[in-house]
């Protein structure tokens, strides 16, 4: 890329996150709430939290966590279009059916071990709720229900209401400032796909499609850290330690801000939890490689090791 090129691409950066802000500090340092299963049964009768089920409807009609409510998480979906991020009418009409006030908890909970609906639901909740603690339940709910805690299948009933939409856009990067930290390693760019789709060998495991034109592997200077390896089979969190060997073994750094991307965005969000959990000033490329590989002037790294773009 010529610096023309580059320069260009920092400014805009830096003129869009200004905009976004409004003058405000980026909260890129805020750890998630992670509510084991123990406390979160504890707090079943808690007024001040909100828990959220984003399974199938059929699913949770069969049985739920008690006082949880059903959400759709297709229903964000269209309020991650470019034009509909910061428009906080449409946000706070979607999540108006949570029915909570300015200072209700929310946590979410699916049945998938890498909280792929959770945890994207999460993190939009997370972009929306710059002022409200939101977060992921640790583990899925059949492991809740094969240690025998309470099921129901009554529903409660959940009156709309105004959410308090407040953005955090600090949250959020798009290519631009991707490109930057691949030329001059302003942050550290973390893959969250497998190993094979990383080195360029595999395909996505959940749309079993390549990446756009048929391309492969990695954005340059990136290190991977599967999405997998940050939970266990029943989707518990691995604790602190596992995974701050798990960034060491990666060469992923523990304090520098950190970028982190999957295919399409679903995988990552997990990862992004995870660090951020632990500290690290995680931010998320939500559009991923769906969107970076749609040009072919932008690199991309075949192998096992992050390379460099030229």
């Amino acid at each position: 890329m010529c610096v023309k090129t580059l320069l260009r691409s920092m400014v805009m950066c830096l003129s869009i996150q200004a905009l976004c802000r409004g003058g405000e500090t980026p909260k890129t340092s805020e750890r998630p709430v992670l509510l084991a299963h123990n406390e979160l049964q504890k707090r079943l009768s808690d007024p001040s939290l909100r828990v959220v089920d984003v399974r199938s409807k059929a699913d949770y009609e069969k049985g739920h966590i008690p006082g949880a409510v059903w959400f759709d998480p297709k229903l964000l979906e269209p309020l991650a279009k470019d034009e509909r991020w910061t428009d906080k009418s449409a946000w706070s009409k979607v999540l108006a059916r949570l029915g909570v006030g300015p200072d209700v908890e929310i946590v979410v909970y699916d049945d998938d071990s890498q909280h792929i609906s959770a945890a994207r639901f999460w993190f939009f909740l997370a972009f929306a709720s710059a002022d409200r603690e939101v977060g992921l339940v640790d583990g899925t709910f059949k492991s809740w229900e094969r240690a025998s805690r309470p099921v129901t299948t009554e529903a409660p009933a959940v009156a709309l209401r105004d959410y308090d939409v407040k953005f955090n856009p600090s949250l959020i990067v798009g290519e631009a400032e991707v490109r930057v930290a691949a030329l001059l390693g302003s942050d550290q760019l973390v893959d969250a796909r497998t190993y094979e789709e990383y080195v360029g060998n595999g395909l996505c495991p959940i749309s079993k499609q390549p990446l756009p034109g048929g391309r492969a592997g990695h954005i340059p200077s990136a290190r991977l850290l599967d999405s997998s390896k940050v939970v266990d089979a029943d989707g518990h969190f691995v604790d602190a330690s596992a995974l701050r060997a798990l960034l060491s073994k990666a060469g992923i750094s523990e304090v520098s801000p950190t970028i982190v991307y999957a295919k399409g965005g679903g995988r990552s969000n997990a990862t992004v939890f995870a660090l951020r959990r632990l500290g690290v000033p995680a931010r998320h490329y939500v559009k991923g490689l769906n969107d970076w590989a749609t040009d072919p002037h932008r690199p991309l790294v075949n192998g096992d090791q992050p390379g460099r773009a030229e």
